[in-house]
């Protein structure tokens, strides 16, 4: 079992833990105690000369060690532990802990490095004692009865191969007439560690910060361009036991060191950066870069791990000086060609640079794109226009290291086209109200000059999730739709065509009937008002509901009463609160069939005093 030992100190009284414990990070201006553990034995036993045939593997009781002067027994014990868990990890310092059960007996004894013990350990089969540890001093009475010979060497040595540790306990004098030392059969072997970190992984450099920037390390004709020359340097690093940092260092092509830094520290494994100072990068060439992690453990002491492979990289701060050149027989820029939604082909080229990797173009006001060049620094995209009349399409030039060239501004004419309208007599739009909330009503989509294109359409109904609809192939397509609020709402519609892309949308405003409203100048609604015994005028508005409210039903004092709306959809009623604090109105508004088109509450506060 392993548990966790309080650092700076050899007490042994402990919180126990299942597995090792990782203290957490240092800032990154101090190393913080490296971690410490207590292993109990994973098995131990003793050996009797007076029953050498006899197998005590794991007892419950104290283990003994030394000569019973009264029968002439001698004892040595066996202690064994699973070291496994250490593997690759730097022990710093081990030493074991035992104690006796009593205050006095038994000599001076020797602490052995053994074969392994197994459950047939016995006087007659020992394991062979390979190499002595240790050896203590005889303790007297009424002294601390603690045994804690250092075992940092063996138990490195045992971490780093077989992961097992096995300790043979004698007496010095086995012929002395004191009696054996009485051993607990749970001593604990201490170990301060660090971990050695790994090779770090997953390098990248980038101009900025960002991932969408980060350019993965290659080496040779694929090696990383910058435009920058503080580029930042990234990697992963393992650090399992925090704190952790990178030490960076880059190098000319030849191999030339210019500088290292070091950078924050880790709590854990992740990834860590830092960026090239200014001034640390002579300025434009061919460099190289490094990194591995560092794991400090003292003031002046730590443990380093391998260093990564070199990730070459060009650093490049010159842009191209030249717009890239544009052209286009599908949209030239001399005469109205094609049509909203009509495919065309626009080729780029190089204009005379000859590093370039990419270009960027917007179209109008959509999302900027890139293209890939190709190798001879060309490129061919394919546009839908999504607008008639004059129509721009800027473009720049990308070279290796992301460096943009001026802009070139290409300007061509699309032939005029009816775009598709959007249209319903149950909620028309331009100001007018209709329908009413949770009422169906037809919305039609009516294609004009884009028929033949258009696969599908899209609508989205204020918040509501997107439906796609296929088109009509011939004439205008109609769907339905319900509306979950009153007065302003919106119907977005993208039109698509066969190949999946937007080659038109419109949003469509119309106003569903609004509700009615409650109001009163006594009684302000969520404030305190009038007073007990004091009257309040309570206000009924229609409001777009006007024409078809008959009359109101409200509750007061837990009853329901009735009111006659005006030919306006208003009514007024005096209401006279008999008690103070919260009271609450309810309301619904009724058609002349008794249908129930609204329902609405109106909370107000009526002051303690009475002014009737």
């Amino acid at each position: 079992m392993t548990y966790l030992i309080r650092t700076g100190s050899r007490a042994v009284v402990a919180t126990l833990v299942a597995a090792v414990f990782v203290l957490s990070t240092a800032p990154a201006s101090q190393a913080q105690e490296p971690p410490v553990i207590g292993e109990h034995p994973e098995t131990w036993t003793y050996v009797s000369s007076q029953y050498p045939d006899a197998s005590y593997s794991d007892t419950d009781g104290p283990v003994p060690v030394g000569r019973n002067p009264d029968t002439g027994e001698v004892t040595r014990a066996y202690f064994q532990f699973d070291l496994s868990k250490m593997a690759g990890r730097h022990i710093i310092r081990a030493y074991l802990s035992a104690s006796r059960v009593v205050d006095c007996g038994g000599g001076a004894l020797e602490f052995w490095q053994t074969n392994p013990i197994s459950r047939q350990t016995k006087w007659i089969n020992q394991p062979r004692w390979k190499t002595l540890l240790a050896v203590s001093d005889s303790l007297p009475c009424y002294r601390e009865t603690i045994y804690d010979p250092d075992l940092t060497e063996s138990a490195a040595e045992a971490a780093a191969h077989s992961g097992i540790l096995t300790l043979g306990v004698r007496a010095v004098d086995e012929e002395a007439s004191t009696a054996p030392t009485m051993l607990k059969n749970n001593p604990d072997l201490v170990i301060e560690y660090n971990t050695v970190p790994a090779k770090p992984t997953a390098l990248t450099i980038a101009n900025e910060w960002g991932p969408s920037s980060e350019i993965p390390c290659h080496k040779g004709k694929r090696k990383a361009y910058v435009r920058t020359a503080t580029p930042l340097l990234d990697a992963y690093i393992d650090g399992r036991d925090g704190n952790t940092y990178g030490r960076f260092e880059w190098a000319r092509s030849d191999g030339q060191l210019l500088g290292d830094i070091q950078s924050s520290f880790l709590r854990g494994p992740g990834r860590t950066h830092a960026y090239i100072p200014i001034g640390k990068l002579p300025g434009e060439g061919s460099y190289k870069w490094r990194v591995r992690a560092e794991s400090p453990y003292g003031p002046d002491s730590y443990d380093v791990g391998p260093w990564s492979d070199w990730c070459e990289f060009t650093v490049d701060l010159t842009p191209p000086r030249q717009a890239p050149l544009v052209s286009s027989s599908d949209y030239p820029p001399d005469r109205p060609s094609g049509g909203v939604g009509i495919p065309g082909d626009v080729v780029f080229t190089s204009n005379g640079e000859t590093d370039l990797a990419a270009y960027r173009y917007v179209l109008n006001d959509q999302l900027p794109l890139n293209v890939s060049a190709r190798e001879d620094g060309s490129a061919k995209i394919g546009i839908k226009p999504l607008r008639d009349q004059r129509n721009s399409l800027t473009v720049y030039s990308i070279d290796r290291a992301g460096n943009t060239s001026p802009p070139r501004e290409y300007k061509f004419d699309v032939n005029p086209t009816r775009l598709p309208e959007i249209s319903s007599t149950d909620y028309p739009g331009g100001g007018e109200y209709g329908g009413w909330v949770a009422r169906a009503g037809k919305l039609t989509f009516t294609p004009n000059d884009l028929a033949s294109l258009i696969a599908k359409y899209q609508y989205t109904l204020n918040d509501d999730s997107a439906v796609t609809v296929r088109a009509e192939k011939v004439g205008p397509t109609s769907v339905t739709i319900t509306p979950t609020r009153f007065d302003e709402n919106s119907l977005r519609v993208v039109a698509i065509d066969k190949d999946g892309d937007p080659i038109w949308k419109d949003t469509y405003q119309f106003l569903v009937k609004g509700a009615p409203t409650i109001s009163s100048n006594v009684y302000p609604q969520f404030e305190d008002g009038g007073g007990i015994g004091v009257p309040g005028d309570f206000i009924f508005a229609g409001n777009a509901l006007a024409d078809e409210i008959s009359f109101y039903r409200y509750s007061f004092e837990y009853e329901w009463r009735e009111v006659q709306a005006a030919a306006d959809g208003s009514a007024t009623v005096t209401l006279t609160p008999n008690s103070s604090g919260f009271w609450a109105l309810e309301v619904e508004a009724v058609s002349r069939d008794g249908t129930t088109l609204w329902a609405g509450s109106y909370y107000y506060l009526v002051n303690s005093g009475s002014t009737s």
